[in-house]
């Protein structure tokens, strides 16, 4: 599944009345719907937690360069909270 492919899971899935809260406890900064994209790629697991994050990094620095240090701490944060063992269960 490429980026593409993952946002449009993420729409199906909203269609259908699935909720997310995007940036769970961490600013929007204009990114929501990657952390939405990111919620569901990881409640849903059509892919890899590993792929998942790969996406949430990918679709945040697509914002272009000035949210590439956005990209690099979201990403360091959710592989931090995938080690210790949290899960993205509802």
């Amino acid at each position: 599944m490429n980026l593409e492919e993952a946002l449009k899971y993420t729409e199906n899935k909203i269609a259908l009345g699935v909720k997310s809260d995007g940036c769970t406890l961490a600013p929007d900064l204009g990114i929501f719907k990657w952390c939405e994209m990111h919620d569901m790629l990881r409640v849903f697991k059509p892919i890899s937690a590993w792929e998942a994050d790969k996406h949430l990094f990918n679709g945040i620095r697509s914002e272009g360069i000035k949210y590439l240090p956005i990209a690099i701490i979201y990403w360091v944060v959710v592989r931090i909270i995938y080690m210790l063992g949290f899960s993205w269960q509802k």
